[in-house]
């Protein structure tokens, strides 16, 4: 399941700003020969200019609320907590999920020092053999099958 909104209604929303704005600049354009050619009246190709702009500022704006409706995290992850169940609704600035970063891991373990020196010799063969945790410190991929 992708973390995204529902975006049938922001869709719809697009589709019909899209429209308007698409007649309101074909209205314009012809405006600009019309009011260049005395057939109408500066008056009335302003009031087209205006429907012009303020229908592409709405549509643009249904386009950026359209973008919204996908969450997007700042960085390649795993979820490793949902703090919210589906169709829940959400507030500004809540907590979603929380990301763990695949390309940032640290461990820490002790191990016995007849361990370290064996290690200190060992091939990257051998390691393939170890406990996953000695291949995380030798920053080999443990998820490869051998």
């Amino acid at each position: 399941m992708s973390p995204n909104l529902d975006p049938t209604d922001f869709q719809i929303a697009v589709d019909n700003k899209q429209a308007t704005f698409a007649r309101a600049e074909k209205d314009y354009e012809r405006g600009k020969k019309l009011v260049k050619e005395g057939h109408i009246s500066k008056r009335d190709f302003d009031g087209l200019e205006a429907a012009f702009l303020t229908s592409r500022a709405e549509f643009n704006l249904a386009k950026q609320q359209l973008d919204y409706t996908e969450l997007k995290a700042p960085f390649d992850g795993v979820i490793a907590r949902r703090h919210i169940q589906s169709f829940e609704e959400v507030e500004a600035k809540q907590s979603i999920v929380t990301l763990n970063d695949n390309e940032i891991l640290e461990v820490k373990f002790d191990l016995p020092e007849i361990i370290m020196a064996g290690l200190a010799f060992a091939s990257v063969l051998t390691l393939v053999f170890v406990p996953v945790m000695y291949a995380i410190f030798f920053k080999i991929d443990y998820r490869q099958e051998v």
